[in-house]
């Protein structure tokens, strides 16, 4: 019985992990505009355990209640790799897509261990806080990690 027990507790521990798990520390720096704020990030981490895109989580250094994550298609460059954004701030997650208010994005280098990529979009969400929309503006954005 206690053998069971011990199997089931393997099982269900093994069973339950995360996608988190797969992230791992990367050397690189995001630097972004955000609405007229210069952040930058040097805490990366990365995720390229999924079978069609890769991960990069950023936590920003002057603002680290935020975290941008960027997902690019594996391999691909140019303007549609960069295929997903999300936005993290108090504890509340927004997301955009290169169809989103004049996302655009610019992917260089996508080779397996280095990403290199530029982008630009407006947010637009609604501050259930403040009981407002609120419009956030990403510029000049900046990321080239190797993992």
């Amino acid at each position: 019985m206690k053998s069971l027990v011990i199997l089931i507790i393997l099982v269900l521990s093994t069973s339950c992990a995360s996608d988190d798990d797969n992230y791992s520390a990367s050397d690189g720096e995001l630097t972004v505009t955000i609405d007229d704020e210069i952040n930058t990030s040097n805490s990366l981490i990365v995720n390229s355990s999924f079978d069609q895109y890769t991960s990069v989580r950023a936590i920003l250094s002057n603002s680290p209640d935020i975290i941008i994550t960027l997902d690019i298609y594996n391999g691909e460059i140019g303007s549609d790799a960069l295929y997903f954004m999300r936005y993290h701030e108090n504890g509340v997650t927004y997301g955009a897509e290169p169809t989103d208010n004049g996302f655009t994005s610019t992917v260089t280098v996508n080779d397996g261990s280095k990403i290199d990529v530029t982008f630009a979009f407006t947010l637009l969400i609604y501050d259930s806080v403040n009981d407002e929309d609120r419009e956030i503006v990403f510029s000049n954005g900046s990321l080239v990690v190797d993992y």
